[in-house]
């Protein structure tokens, strides 16, 4: 196998400490070795029902999934009961889902069964970006610092406008990830921290942020006077070299924004811009090899 378990084996793996399932198998696996000699690749393959030894090699390596069929084999062949066999399902549900409201549901499960122990998923990050008005929030501290009285006040300046609870909540989520603090006045004030989702569940906060990011955009048509505003829409054919090269322009434009940002000292609001482009049917050569694959059957 490919894939090196970087854990004691003398230390039963706690599952709560995995975002991965096949590494975490990886290290039950190498652990219950030291406990029973007789546990080995062709004892979990009979078990689990599985008639090839290679095939839970594979698994381990990322080179198979574990199909619906023998996930609870799984669950009963490495001993895992309650909510570390329940944390166990929604993990490999949210490594092996390609659908991103499933990835979605299958690890906001996860962060349930986390509860308190918080060891590698940490809610404020993902609440971060759960809410548009988080981030929207830190901004405009940085032009408007305010004080617990200046809740309602702030939110009042938001379109659509905040309540003074969701005020609240931002800043408790800024606070505790450290990107605000009191000054000695008693104001809120921007720190210089970073926020970072970590690549194990970052498709997943991006999937929120940018649904959220959307609804925005749309209710900005009736929020805001068309000159107060800058929303067009491109309806167009092009080839695959050609939408290549516009991901790539929209890429360095969205650069050279953040440039133009960075240096602007000026702020007077705070602003949101979607990027969007997406296609609205399928490519040419998909329909046609969908079409001599029905010829076919």
């Amino acid at each position: 196998m490919n894939r090196e378990s970087s854990l004691d084996p003398t230390q039963r793996p706690q599952i709560l400490d995995y975002l991965d399932f096949r590494k975490f198998l990886l290290d039950l696996y190498q652990y219950l070795k030291t406990k029973n000699k007789q546990f080995n690749i062709a004892f979990i393959a009979s078990e689990v029902g599985l008639r090839s030894l290679g095939h839970i090699t594979w698994i381990f390596q990322g080179k198979r999934n574990i199909s619906k069929k023998h996930l609870e084999g799984f669950v009963n062949t490495f001993g895992l009961d309650g909510a570390e066999a329940n944390y166990f399902r929604h993990l490999v549900g949210f490594n092996q889902s390609t659908v991103a409201s499933q990835k979605k549901k299958h690890f906001e499960k996860m962060l349930e069964l986390q509860g308190k122990s918080q060891k590698v998923i940490q809610p404020e990050q993902y609440d971060y970006f759960q809410n548009w008005f988080v981030p929207a929030l830190r901004e405009a501290i940085d032009i408007w610092p305010i004080k617990e009285d200046g809740f309602r006040q702030l939110g009042a300046r938001f379109r659509p406008a905040l309540s003074q609870a969701q005020v609240r909540k931002g800043i408790r989520i800024l606070e505790q990830l450290q990107l605000v603090e009191k000054d000695q006045a008693g104001f809120y004030r921007q720190k210089n921290s970073v926020i970072s989702t970590g690549e194990d569940w970052r498709s997943v906060v991006i999937y929120n942020f940018q649904k959220e990011a959307a609804k925005l955009g749309e209710t900005a048509i009736d929020t805001w006077k068309p000159e107060e505003r800058d929303i067009s829409t491109l309806t167009f054919s092009i080839s695959e070299q050609g939408w290549e090269k516009m991901k790539g322009k929209i890429s360095q434009f969205r650069k050279e924004l953040i440039e133009l940002i960075t240096h602007d000292s000026q702020s007077d609001r705070v602003g949101h811009l979607n990027l969007q482009l997406f296609p609205v049917t399928e490519k040419k050569v998909d329909v046609l090899k969908k079409r001599r694959s029905r010829d076919a059957g």
